[in-house]
């Protein structure tokens, strides 16, 4: 059964009267029976107030629990819009009004100059935050990612379109799906341009049919085509629909869709569902999930448009599953697609035509939509590069700076998709530069990039204005230091696949049409009514009033916004047939400031030859270019002017491309540098300014040197160390001259060091986002790359490095900042330890877990191989390397985790080896035996003299036979040699100890000796099973050392270990005092299984073994904690049970079970 909008809206409100009618019935039968209203209508009232009374005082105990943990972490609530109807209504009305009365966004524009970057509607008691901060939105597509997701709201919104699909799926299955479509984005086959020029030959071949004979042609409907025809052969092999040949929508005719004009073929019934689908699709998200079921309660009418794009992709899907039985019946392999399309392996990959249908659909949804369809291009670095015939190649393209930088900033003012949504699926504290945000788990987010592109704090006071040049100019530097700040494709993870793809697609087509066509007008007669703004956007700030853009998601550049009409030129009527001139009708090109102004009897510029001269720009007026008069299309503004730099405004029908686009606009003044003597806010954003001029050179990316050691990547090389030193040194620096103007000076300058130390850490996280994706395995193997030090681990290295340098700095602040702003920079200090964590505890998880694996073995068999070939000989050396690289990030983050991961190494070889089951009943060294015949005593070899007694000879002796020394092929191989269990164990458990002693103590003084201190108690471990291996042991000497009150001498202790020098570092030998402490005992659980004879604890006790190791032996303080109880039901436990248990170790225990 599919998705039934109505099944889970009954199911919502079930729950919504059904858990407050419980509680009342609950309530009303716990009060006497006295005390329940015999009235029906008293007690249906009481019912109908349950309702609101429920759910009021649930949302005011939900905000409160929500403020309280906000405070916690040290985070801010989102400020909630307040409207004037309860619930907001009255917001969710104006949201719904605005998908089709206002300027895209417009509602959540005016919201956000109230409310700030960050927003919570609250529509209908519900929270929906809104979001247009960069630093958030960073968050939510990056560094956060797995917080974030689809939401079972927005997955409900578009289910009946999108159904399994990439788009609307999160964990495994939109892994599953984007890991199959990745292999159809590589370079090798969006490269390939053939495709492309041949739909732009049929492209490029319309629009000339319909300029020789004057009438116009709707170039929208073009593009839609084209970018439908090339995805179907891109994906499908299927050239077979062919939508360019089909019937144009007619001009001064043609009726407006969802997004465009309609044409009256099955190819234009399919786009208008398309269309229509995607704009009911946003009227729901601000209805909300409660109203746009009973709205569409007869029929879910985006289900309706999916049955149309069925009907359309059916057959693709069918041709498809032929082609597969025929592979299978010609002997084909199953596994084996049947051809190298998209289609082609999802067939082959599944049997489920919905699942294949919902996967084609969304792709063809991001196919279409994604597609740069744009007008706007500079002619004369297109014919500079490639000419005027010739095809562009991928390296012209890549090589055309100024055409990406179009692109681009048509992108960035007319994203694809204006408005987007996700759910959070774990309570998150954002940092932003004004501290943190607090979102709770199970919230709405929406976040608009059309918004955020468009804010002047980002991109300047000409946020608004279309100038290609911030791309090129010195002003593109903020976008690379943050590049965050421009999300056309999304970002993060879910970043799109076709994005190259998209880039190369546009820039193609838009070479070969600039080649072909000189000049661009506006028609406005032909284009259709409700393509232009109203009458009252006039006037309006920003681009509200030059232009109308539909409010759900549209193609990425603003050629495609609405229907465009081409015709040929009034005025070029007698120009040469070879000269063809475009008119087209699109409010994305209604403002001269777009392309400028030139005469439109200007004849086309030349192909550059070799004698050619360089292309030069011309200058352009350097006053401010009027916008047109859209009240009066086509009738010039006549009149004196006093600017003469400023151009007469033109009728619309002399709107076209020029050669050059109007001068990039001058660059913000630097900020001035403020005295540190002065005072006030120009003190603080003169701190401000240098911390952040600081910390961007922290993190800017070192040249490479001629030798990089291969640790390159993406150009660069890893940060040097020393530079969170420096940057902290500028703060340290700063905050002591503040600190000599008073408290007051002091609270102010920390508060001014919170937005540079924010981007500051957004940057490092931005950076270290693709280089952390995924936990680390296998880690001890030898060509591993935290062994090799690879390029990315070398990256995040240095990452984690600055990060911890720059928080031994702050640490290392005045004592008076503490009791100021301790608060204040508590929260950045903890986002700077998380930044550490990250890189640094993976790296330790999986040392930790496969040495563990290891060392768990010696509980079942002793440690075989020699000295050097033992098996974990390799693995403990490689991890020695791989912690010593991870003991270069200064600071007690890493050294702390560094030592719970050697702590956590050392105490599971010791429960293993104590656990180990031998024989004690004869505590005596058997003989070593060198042959099967040999049963009695070693015979004593006759000493050797010393060298000093030998006679000297003074002849060389005789050359021995080759056959003198080889033995007898009959001889028997010696068995090995045979040792006692107990004494394997203690040389096992010597051997251990060496290894794990040469691991590289974390930095801290603390650390340090935690470390130190479990290796103190490992040495005294192996004491014990030294001495209980030896024959007649004395048994008070052996409690003694369990308790800690002696020690033995540590030659006894010397390690066989090939990765030490055989002396012990943490075996120094324990001065023998009288008075024992409890810091040098023994926990009692972990020598208690051999004073047993083998004995298992749990066995004993009849518990479950793994639940005992869980609960009792998980570390040396939960061993400690467990040890009186356990004890003590072991004892009660002997008196049960037979087992032979010597009196001294029942009498130990009674004594440590006192304790």
């Amino acid at each position: 059964m599919g998705y039934n909008h109505r099944l889970v809206w009954l199911t919502s409100l079930a729950r919504f009267i059904g858990y407050p009618a419980f509680v009342l019935t609950a309530a009303l039968r716990l009060a006497r029976p006295a005390r329940i209203p015999d009235s029906k209508l008293l007690l249906g009232a009481l019912y109908v107030i349950a309702v609101p009374a429920f759910w009021g005082v649930k949302n005011v105990v939900r905000d409160i629990a929500r403020r309280r943990e906000a405070k916690r972490l040290g985070a801010q609530v989102v400020p909630r819009v307040k409207g004037r109807w309860p619930g907001n209504i009255d917001v969710m009305i104006k949201l719904v009004k605005s998908v089709n009365g206002t300027y895209v966004a417009e509602v959540l524009d005016e919201l956000s100059k109230e409310y700030g970057n960050t927003f919570n509607m609250r529509l209908l008691w519900d929270d929906m935050i809104v979001t247009i901060d960069h630093d958030v939105i960073k968050f939510m597509l990056a560094t956060g990612f797995s917080s974030f997701g689809k939401g079972p709201k927005q997955q409900g919104r578009l289910e009946g379109f999108l159904g399994d699909g990439i788009f609307n799926r999160d964990g495994e299955l939109w892994k599953f799906h984007r890991n199959m479509t990745r292999p159809f984005f590589v370079r090798e086959r969006i490269s390939e341009f053939e495709l492309f020029d041949n739909y732009t030959q049929k492209l490029l071949s319309r629009i000339g049919e319909h300029v020789d004979t004057g009438v116009p042609v709707d170039v929208q409907d073009l593009y839609a085509r084209l970018t439908i025809d090339a995805a179907c052969e891109f994906l499908f092999s299927s050239s077979s629909l062919n939508t360019l040949s089909l019937p144009l929508p007619a001009a001064y005719k043609a009726e407006m869709g969802a997004r465009g004009t309609t044409a009256p073929t099955s190819y234009g019934s399919f786009v208008s569902a398309f269309d229509e689908a995607q704009s009911i699709i946003p009227i729901r998200g601000r209805m909300g999930p409660y109203i746009w079921p009973v709205v569409e309660w007869k029929q879910d009418k985006v289900m309706a448009c999916r049955e149309v794009v069925n009907d359309w992709i059916a057959p693709l899907l069918e041709s498809a599953i032929k082609r597969r039985e025929g592979y299978i019946k010609a002997g084909g392999e199953k596994s084996q697609p049947a051809g190298d399309t998209f289609i082609d392996d999802l067939v082959s990959s599944t049997d489920d035509k919905t699942l294949i249908m919902d996967e084609l659909v969304n792709i063809l949804l991001a196919a279409r939509d994604t597609h740069s369809n744009v007008l706007q291009k500079l002619r004369g670095e297109i014919l500079e590069h490639v000419g005027a015939d010739a095809a562009p190649t991928y390296d012209q393209i890549k090589g055309m700076k100024y055409l990406r930088a179009v692109l681009n900033e048509t992108l960035r003012l007319f994203p694809p998709v204006p408005i987007n949504e996700r759910a959070t699926y774990a309570t998150c504290a954002i940092p932003t530069s004004s501290g943190q945000l607090y979102i709770p788990s199970g919230v709405q987010v929406m976040y608009s990039p059309l918004l955020m592109q468009r804010r002047q704090d980002l991109w300047g006071s000409d946020a608004w204005e279309f100038d290609p040049g911030r791309w090129l100019d010195e002003r593109n530097q903020d976008f690379v230091k943050d590049p965050m700040r421009f999300v056309p494709f999304n970002a993060g993870p879910r970043i799109c696949l076709g994005q190259q793809f998209a880039y190369n697609e546009a820039s193609f087509v838009l070479v070969r049409l600039l080649q072909r066509f000189d000049k661009i007008e506006l028609a406005m007669d032909a284009a259709p009514p409700g393509s232009v703004p109203p009458e009252g956007w006039r006037g309006k700030s920003g681009r509200i009033g030059v232009e109308k853009l539909p409010s759900v998601a549209y193609p990425a550049l603003p050629a495609l916004c609405v229907p465009g009409f081409v015709r040929q030129a009034p005025l070029e009527t007698l120009l040469l047939n070879s000269r063809i001139v475009i008119i087209v009708a699109m409010h994305g090109l209604k403002t001269p400031t777009l392309f400028g102004l030139r005469t439109s009897s200007r004849p086309a510029s030349p192909a550059p030859t070799k004698t050619s001269p360089p292309y030069v720009p011309p200058l352009v007026p350097t006053g401010s270019i009027t916008p047109l008069d859209l009240s009066t299309p086509g009738s010039p503004i006549e009149g004196p002017t006093n600017n003469k730099d400023i151009l007469p405004r033109r009728p619309l029908a002399k709107l076209h491309l020029p050669s050059a686009f109007r001068r990039a606009s001058p660059s913000p003044a630097p900020a001035p540098t403020s005295n540190t003597a002065s005072t006030g806010s120009n003190y603080l954003d003169a701190l401000a300014l240098r911390i952040s001029e600081a910390a961007g050179k922290a993190i800017a990316p070192p040249t490479p040197p001629h030798n990089s050691d291969g640790l390159l990547l993406h150009g660069r090389r890893p940060l040097p160390a020393g530079r969170g030193l420096l940057l902290g040194q500028v703060i340290q620096s700063e905050i002591h001259s503040a600190a000599q103007g008073g408290q007051d000076l002091l609270r102010a300058s920390l508060r001014a060091l919170h937005r540079p130390l924010n981007v500051l850490l957004t940057n490092v996280s931005t950076l270290l986002a693709p280089l952390v994706v995924s936990a680390p395995t296998n880690v001890l193997v030898p060509a591993g790359p935290w062994v090799q030090l690879g390029a990315s681990q070398a990256h995040a290295l240095s990452l984690a490095i600055l990060v911890a340098e720059l928080l031994q700095s702050l640490d290392a602040l005045p004592g008076d900042c503490a009791k100021v702003g301790g608060e204040g920079l508590r929260a950045i200090k903890q986002s700077l330890e998380g930044v550490i964590s990250r890189v640094v505890q993976p790296v330790l998880t999986a040392v930790r877990t496969e040495l563990t694996t290891l060392v768990d073995a010696l509980e079942h068999a002793p440690l075989g191989g020699g000295k050097k070939d033992n098996p974990l000989v390799g693995p403990i050396s490689i991890a020695v390397k791989v912690l010593t690289r991870v003991a270069s990030v200064p600071g007690p983050v890493a050294g702390g985790a560094i030592a719970a991961c050697e702590i956590a190494i050392v105490w599971r070889a010791m429960v293993a080896l104590a656990h180990r089951k031998i024989d004690c009943s004869a505590p005596v060294r058997p003989t070593k035996s060198l042959s099967t015949k040999s049963s009695g005593p070693l015979k004593t070899s006759p000493p050797i003299k010393p060298k000093s007694t030998l006679p000297r000879r003074l002849t060389p002796p005789n050359t021995p036979p080759p056959t003198r020394f080889l033995l007898p092929t009959s001889r028997p191989p010696s068995p090995p040699l045979s040792i006692f269990p107990s004494v394997q164990l203690a040389n096992d458990a010597k051997a251990v100890l060496g290894m794990l002693d040469i691991m590289p103590r974390p930095a801290g003084d603390d650390a340090k000796e935690a470390v130190g201190e479990a290796l103190v108690a490992f040495t005294k471990f192996c004491e014990v099973l030294v001495v209980y291996s030896t024959p007649g042991f004395d048994k008070d000497t052996l409690v003694q050392l369990i308790d800690g009150e002696t020690s033995i001498a540590p030659s006894s202790l010397r390690s066989n270990n090939p990765l030490s020098n055989g002396s012990l570092r943490s075996s120094a030998p324990l001065s023998s005092s009288s008075s024992s402490s409890e810091e040098d005992e023994l926990p009692a659980l972990l020598v208690l299984p051999a004073l047993l004879h083998g004995t298992s604890v749990a066995a004993l006790l009849e518990i479950d073994e793994s639940a005992y190791r869980e609960r009792c032996l998980s570390g040396f303080g939960r061993a400690e904690a467990s040890e009186g109880v356990v004890i003590r039901a072991v004892l009660a436990r002997l008196e049960e049970v037979d087992v032979s248990v010597p009196e001294w170790v029942k009498v130990w225990m009674q004594s440590r079970a006192e304790e």
